[in-house]
Parts: structure tokens; sequence; C-alpha cells
């Protein structure tokens, strides 16, 4: 049996030093729980760059109101927009 805990017939029972040595694990399951939900928070909301390629008609009607509501939703991270060149076409 280690120090922690003393046995007799059909009982156990912490020693001091077990009762402390429990008493810091669960501070430690606290703090780890108190750690990982940290991380879960930061992961629920998007964050980073947004890279898009489109046509420029597309961005206007479509895409540039939908990244305007979501910068306003989520304003952590940018936009890097890259206007689509369809093959064989340059612009004037």
């Amino acid at each position: 049996m280690c120090a922690c805990c003393t046995a007799v017939a059909r009982h156990c029972s912490l020693t001091e030093i077990g009762q402390a040595y429990y008493q810091r694990c669960l501070a430690m399951r606290v703090e780890a729980e108190s750690a990982a939900e940290l991380i879960e928070r930061n992961r629920s909301e998007p964050q980073g760059l947004v890279r898009i390629s489109c046509p420029t008609a597309l961005l206007n009607s479509w895409v540039g109101p939908m990244l305007t509501r979501y910068m306003l939703k989520y304003p952590v991270g940018g936009v890097v927009y890259r206007k689509h060149q369809p093959p064989g076409r340059s612009d004037p």
C-alpha cells in the first residue's frame, strides 16, 4: 500500500499527504478543463485570411455583400481578392 492511504478490514481512507495530493489533482483537473474550454471558444469563430478569386460581376452582385456581412460578424482576419481572368482573355 502507498503512503497516500491507510487500509484496515473493509475500510480505506486517505492519509494527510493523500488528501493533499488529491486536492492538487482536483485543482489540475479544473485548470485543464478551463484550458480546453478556452481553446474551444477560440475555435468556435472563424479566423484567418479569406482568399477569393471570382469574376468582378459576381463579386459586385453576390460575393461582395456576403463578404460585408461576414466581416461585420467576424472582424478578425482579412480578405484577399484576386480578379478571375478566364483563359485566353485579357483586360483592355
